[in-house]
Formats: structure tokens, sequence, C-alpha cells
């Protein structure tokens, strides 16, 4: 059985037009879990709804590599982990709403 890849943001067709790709998964698949093990949502109500439901969380990122920094031989990933940590796109509310709303 061959899987065929919906969803390759890193293939030349792709960066040169995506919309053909987000058309069909917004038509076909608009709840896609891509080859990188990611969720790709691609329609305006599912986003609002997941984003308004409690059961899903953001992905602690940065402690998942402060974590992985222990199994390094030599240095480590804690400043990339404080970096991204503020970052809009790993806060919960309230933080993620006052960032976002500039207070």
């Amino acid at each position: 059985m061959t899987t065929t890849i919906r969803f390759n943001p890193f293939q030349p067709e792709f960066h040169q037009n995506p919309y053909p790709t987000y058309e069909y998964l917004r038509r076909e698949d608009p709840i896609h879990r891509s080859f990188l093990n990611a969720w790709v949502i691609t329609r305006y109500e599912d986003v609002e709804a997941i984003l308004k439901d409690t059961r899903f969380c953001v992905d602690d990122l940065p402690e998942r590599l402060i974590q992985k920094s222990h199994y390094l031989k030599q240095g480590n990933l804690d400043p990339l982990a404080q970096t991204i940590h503020n970052w809009l796109f790993f806060l919960e509310p309230p933080s993620y709403t006052i960032a976002r709303s500039g207070e």
C-alpha cells in the first residue's frame, strides 16, 4: 500500500503555489495529520473550535528541549528553550491573551 503525502511544506511545488494543496485539504482532509506528525487544520471553524476547547493545550516544546539537553554530550538547548518560551505560539491563557492584546 502506497501512502500519498498530501501536505509537504518542503516541496518546491508547494512554495510556488500552496493554494491548491490548501484547497484540497479544506475540502477532503480538513483536520490532517502530516508526515511530520503534526496536525494541519485548514478550516477557520475547526481552528476556532479547537482554540476554545479546554481539552487541547499547547505543546510544551521549551520544556521538552530542556529535558533533551540532559542527553547531549556537550552544550545544551536551554538558550533555545528560554528564547521560544515567550513566543506567542507556545503561550497558554492568560499569558497568551495578554500578549495578543498588547497589554
